[in-house]
């Protein structure tokens, strides 16, 4: 059976791997290493300026929650007296 034979099944790998071959070497590893190696600070200061803006987010919550129960538990009293 034609097809079957593993050199006939094999027979066209080699110019294939050539061309693996081609584009891996066209790629630039020390540049990718570089650049991965350069995720990590950037990262930490996204996630270092997200903890800031929370933090802000929650401080304005708790003052406004603070301010709203000091004037709720105000209390104003008035008296008239007609003589």
């Amino acid at each position: 059976m034609p097809g079957l034979l593993p050199l006939e099944a094999l027979q066209g790998i080699g110019t294939e791997l050539t061309a693996v071959g081609e584009e891996l070497r066209a790629l630039d590893v020390d540049g990718m290493v570089e650049a991965v190696n350069g995720l990590a600070p950037e990262i930490a200061d996204s996630v270092s300026d997200a903890v800031d803006a929370i933090k802000a987010e929650i401080i304005a919550l708790l003052n406004a929650i603070n301010y709203a129960n000091s004037n709720a538990s105000a209390s104003v009293s008035v008296s008239a007296s007609i003589g």
